[in-house]
């Protein structure tokens, strides 16, 4: 186990330094509406709670992404501006988390279903 910074609070109690950790503290802070809009989208429509976590296809979430973002950006659209926005955030919240616990092997790699081709200018 490698050794790690630690930190003594006034109290004497001893924790690990914050370094590195993020501040989640920040973004529930910084963000009250846009996360309380956000919370009311969280494919709770039908009882469908967590459902995500089954594992939605990245083609599914990325589709439906560019959608609410065409809907949003043209104003063509069956669904408000803000519903809209909060239904790409929500999208792209489930994909960045479905592909952190794909990386952790905590759910099926089969839900990243895009070939990916990742290139370098210096290869041309």
């Amino acid at each position: 186990m490698e050794d790690k910074e630690l930190h003594t609070h006034p109290t004497g109690a001893i924790r690990e330094s914050k370094e590195g950790k993020g501040r989640p503290d920040l973004v529930l802070a910084g963000f009250p509406r846009a996360l309380a809009a956000l919370s009311r989208h969280v494919d709770c429509e039908l009882g469908r709670e967590r459902n995500w976590e089954k594992g939605l296809p990245e083609t599914s979430l990325i589709s439906s992404q560019f959608r609410h973002l065409l809907g949003y950006t043209s104003g063509v659209s069956d669904d408000t501006p803000l519903y809209n926005l909060t239904a790409n955030l929500w999208n792209a919240i489930v994909l960045l988390e479905t592909y952190m616990r794909v990386g952790d092997g905590e759910m099926d790699e089969g839900v990243l279903d895009i070939e990916k081709k990742y290139f370098s200018l210096e290869d041309e």
